[in-house]
């Protein structure tokens, strides 16, 4: 749940207008899945694009949402110029939502709901605390005033490609965008917090024990930490949560200590009319003192209370867990084996996620099987069930070897005497909502599918079912908290337990006597025991942390659980013992706003109203979403990339809400000659089946490319101008992993006038250029499986490949085959130290007209970049190229460093050792031309500015050829 943010907004051009022009890349994220059915349905405030096979039961969820829109519209004093955008996704199994306001606004929501043990998590409706969230992003980031809103009239909210549309963007669009990220947060989790029930259980992250739990057990560690070190970066756990966590306990601090001065949304006001980037002094205005002293108090403030909520704890016995598992390892709930072991699913910060082994010697071992997400496991006897999620994210059950069903979550099975399995889930059946489901899995190798499912009945939400021999009992929660039921089928559901909160993986021992589960309702989540024949609820633990999970051994003499610490939740091991479990829990108020230290209450002053809980103003209803009727123009700029190649002059987009339509146009004066220059793009990307077709002008000097006899050599610039069609998947970069697609067109080639004029005064020794058209078709694939890392300053353990072949005839002036290969590949040697071995290929094949634009290059401007270290002059040409590239990665510094509440970061400074070989040849590839090669090192430092990972570095190669020169070159990356 993040606010959509301008340096994330910056990789958008990329994809969609560069895109338009260049073979696709990969970019991460997109609206809709190709060929999704969507609706429309207006409302007052916001025009809601939903699944359309959802579509007349999701009305009165978006009548809802437009009722809370319009009230926190309200009471924020703000009022937009047109309606919100708001996407229900329908598509994943995990439940987020996110918010971004360039180049226009739009806010989604996920309707799969949040699982119990995660923060986000709400006992009654998830969807509207998300909503909340999401929608107080967009009202403080979504203003202007003044000059900044008068640039936004004449240019839009322009996304930036080059410096001049970088001055623009900055000059005119939301300034309040671009503050910290857990001024964001912290903003949003307010919202969560001010407009929930303080009376229910469920009254708001900022309520939530397992965020008070952060901030206690960093105290416990010795202090809070810095602003500097609240970012979604932060290498160490909760994995970024913190930007989250602190941003809302500074929020908290400021409700409960200044809003006699100004309320939380005319300090938003406030803080929207300073410069971009310019956070400290943002709220001197409306409260009378700066940030930085602001977040001082508030973290002196919170290092007081949670002392003093460390100390009521200790008051009573502690339990004393052992960590076992190493720090910054986030941990599921396990399940014993039959020999003892404990298997648990693990995301470590350092790999993907994976189910590891703990062995009752407290060895650790990899399973080898991804877990794929951070599920609870379960056994019986050897019999493992846990669910994971598919490419899509959808949740499917794994048991035992087997997988089975489709969107389902928290699974139990048990098996049957015929080998067969009876399991138990939730089910997401669409639409936002929840079963709880019973079916049957076949005896591995029997070839049976799984039964027909059962939907059985419930009155509350249903969550964490298990089976207890033939009967099945789950949570239910509701309003009032959460319940604990068991049910034998035959008779109502049996209500064991209710408490205020959350009730968390319940587990029943062997005999079914008893059932151990976890619950919050203390303010701290500790672990508990259930006897049915006696009714007897103990409490198990009295901790600072909290436990989360707590699972008895086959042999009833040890239990299991998941503990925290400062450095994240880990496994841990106490016996099974009741004489030696705590008589008293000690109880914790999370209290909201934060309280003052001198004994006084909190300001009372009411900042919001309560939601309203009437009934919601009617909407339309459902229509087809039609995108090419909703194609608007979105922006435009002055740029210095008006065209491939580059000039002077203006570009725009244009797009529908859901980027199914995309147009990209832009015309100036080329940067040789100052023709004219300019593209236009469309992309239609609603289908499974994507397709597009540009047209652009453009001009491109090739640096020495000219021989004549005796060696001097020119320039050779010329002018192109191409007409393409492409069908495929991924033409606006939007492939997660892979892209494929076709294309055909004409291109134009033709000398500007100083090379025509050259030609004529000299003669060339060198291949003839192409004057003339070419006419092709040809095809493009590529595929990534790389991942990114928190810790990372580079893609980790994955593959890079992309395929481009061309076939040029059809009676133009060029008659070609084209081919070329580029592939990478990136092993992690060390993992907790960031030690990388990278691999790198290229292989290119080509025959027919042999052509000077169209050679493969060692060194000079038709150089594909390897070896490195030959830079200026071209070495040698040929129709062919082999190359390869083989380095090692580390770190030397890793500070992670961040600096007050700027958006400056210093991550970490590597070194890559490297070593490149490369030949180029007429006849064949890897032929008997000569071959070149390098040696040397890169030094890269590793910032980011905002949320841009920005990697300036230098080089040094060895040229290993006869020469043995020496080079060094400036390198610059950024990754969004």
């Amino acid at each position: 749940m993040r606010a959509g943010r301008w340096a994330l907004c910056t990789g958008f051009f990329l994809v969609f207008s560069v895109a338009l022009l260049l073979p696709s890349r990969q970019a991460h994220g997109q609206l809709i899945w190709p060929g999704e059915e969507i609706a429309t349905i207006e409302g007052t405030h916001l025009r809601a694009f939903v699944p359309a096979a959802h579509a007349s039961e999701l009305q009165a969820l978006v009548a809802r949402a437009d009722q809370i829109y319009g009230h926190m519209l309200a009471d924020a004093d703000y009022r937009p110029n047109e309606r919100l955008n708001l996407l229900l996704g329908d598509w994943l199994d995990a439940h987020n939502g996110f918010s971004f306001v360039v180049p226009f606004a739009m806010v989604q929501v996920e309707l799969a709901p949040a699982l119990t043990e995660s923060s986000i998590f709400h006992g009654t409706d998830s969807f509207e605390r998300t909503l909340v969230h999401e929608l107080a992003h967009h009202i403080s980031n979504d203003r202007t005033h003044g000059f900044r809103r008068f640039l936004e009239n004449v240019f839009g909210r322009v996304l930036p490609s080059d410096l001049i549309s970088l001055a623009v963007s900055y000059l005119s669009t939301p300034a309040h965008q671009t503050m910290p990220s857990f001024w964001h947060e912290g903003l949003a989790v307010w919202a969560e917090t001010v407009y929930s029930d303080p009376a229910s259980p469920w009254g708001g992250r900022g309520r939530d024990p397992l965020t008070h739990m952060v901030w206690r057990l960093d105290a416990a560690a010795g202090g809070i930490p810095n602003e500097a070190d609240w970012r979604l970066s932060y290498h160490y756990w909760p994995f970024g949560r913190r930007v989250y966590n602190y941003g809302a306990a500074y929020l908290r601090y400021i409700e409960g200590h200044y809003t006699d001065r100004a309320s939380v949304w005319e300090l938003i006001s406030g803080q929207s009319r300073t410069w971009p980037y310019f956070f400290a002094r943002g709220s001197k205005r409306t409260l009378g003192v700066g940030h930085p002293a602001l977040l001082r108090e508030a973290r002196r403030a919170l290092l007081r209370e949670q002392q003093e909520n460390i100390a009521a704890l200790n008051a009573r016995p502690t339990t004393k867990i052992e960590r076992l598992t190493p720090p910054d390892w986030y941990v599921g709930a396990p399940a014993w084996l039959p020999d003892g072991d404990l298997l648990f699913a693990v995301v470590d910060l350092h790999d993907r996620a994976r189910l590891h082994r703990l062995a009752a010697d407290g060895t650790l071992t990899k399973t080898g099987a991804w877990a794929h997400s951070l599920g609870n496991v379960r056994s019986d006897g050897d019999l493992v069930t846990y669910h994971e999620f598919n490419w899509r994210r959808f949740g499917r059950v794994r048991v035992g070897d087997q997988v089975v069903g489709h969107r389902l979550l928290q699974p139990d099975a048990k098996r049957a005497g015929d080998g067969s399995s009876v399991v138990v889930a939730i089910e997401l059946p669409g639409g936002g909502k929840q079963q709880l489901i019973l079916f049957g899995v076949g005896a591995p190798g029997s070839g049976r599918p799984p039964t027909e499912p059962e939907v059985l009945e419930t009155t509350g939400i249903p969550w964490s079912p298990t089976l207890r021999g033939n009967d099945i009992s789950w949570v239910e929660t509701s309003g009032n908290g959460s319940r604990l039921l068991l049910s034998d089928f035959l008779s109502e559901p049996r209500v064991l337990v209710a408490m205020a909160g959350r009730i968390l993986h319940p587990v029943w021992t062997e005999d079914g006597a008893f059932v151990y589960f976890c619950s919050d309702s203390s303010g701290v989540p500790n672990a508990y025991r259930f006897e049915v024949a006696s009714g007897e609820l103990l409490p198990i633990t009295n901790t600072i942390g909290g436990v989360t999970a707590c699972v008895p051994s086959p042999d009833g003499s040890t239990l299991a659980v998941v503990e925290h610490d400062h450095r994240g939740p880990f496994i841990g091991k106490i016996p099974n013992d009741p004489s030696q479990w705590v008589r008293e829990i000690p109880r914790l108020v999370p209290e909201w706003p934060a309280p003052r230290a001198d004994g006084e209450q909190p300001i009372a002053r009411k900042q919001v109203r309560p939601l309203p809980r009437t009934a919601p103003p009617s909407v339309s209803e459902p229509r087809p979403y039609g995108g090419l009727r909703e194609l608007r123009p979105l922006f435009w700029s002055p740029t210095t990339a008006p065209a491939p190649g580059g000039g002077f002059g203006v570009s725009g987009l244009a797009s529908d809400p859901l980027l199914t339509h995309t147009l990209a146009a832009g015309i100036g004066g080329g940067p040789i000659d100052g023709g004219l220059v300019g593209f236009v793009g469309y992309i239609h990307s609603a289908w499974e089946l994507h397709w597009g077709v540009t047209a652009w002008q453009a001009e491109r000097g090739l640096g020495d490319q000219i021989v004549v006899a005796g060696g001097a050599d020119f320039d050779y610039e010329e002018q192109l101008s191409n007409l393409q069609v492409r069908v495929g998947r991924g033409l606006a970069g939007l492939e997660q992993r892979f892209f494929a697609f076709a294309n055909a067109g004409v291109q134009e080639y033709d000398p500007l006038d100083d090379t025509e004029d050259l030609l004529t005064t000299i003669t060339p020794v060198s291949r003839p250029a192409i004057d003339g058209t070419e006419e092709y078709v040809g095809f493009t694939l590529g595929y990534g499986n790389t991942t990114f890392f928190p810790t990372s300053y580079a893609p980790e353990d994955g593959y890079e490949a992309t395929l481009e072949f061309r076939h040029s005839g059809f009676g133009g002036d060029l008659d070609r085959n084209f081919a070329l290969f580029n592939g990478s590949a990136v092993w992690s040697l060390h993992r907790a130290a960031d030690v990388q071995l990278v691999a790198g290929a290229q292989v290119g094949w080509s025959d027919g007209d042999r052509t000077l634009q169209n050679n493969f290059a060692i060194g000079g401007t038709l150089s594909r970049g390897l070896p490195r270290g030959y830079i200026s002059d071209t070495e040698d040409t040929g129709r062919h190229l082999l190359a390869g590239s083989i380095a090692v990665r580390a770190p030397l510094w890793r500070p992670f460093r961040g600096f007050s509440t700027t958006p400056f970061r210093f991550r970490q400074v590597i070194l890559e050792v490297f070593g490149d070989t490369a030949n180029v040849d007429d006849e064949d590839v890897g032929g008997d031309g000569d071959w070149f090669s390098s040696v040397g090192g890169e030094l890269f430092l590793g910032w980011e500015f905002d949320r841009v990972v920005i990697r300036p570095g230098v080089g040094v190669a060895v040229q290993l050829d006869s020469d043995r020169d020496t080079t060094g070159y400036v390198k610059f990356g950024l990754a969004f």
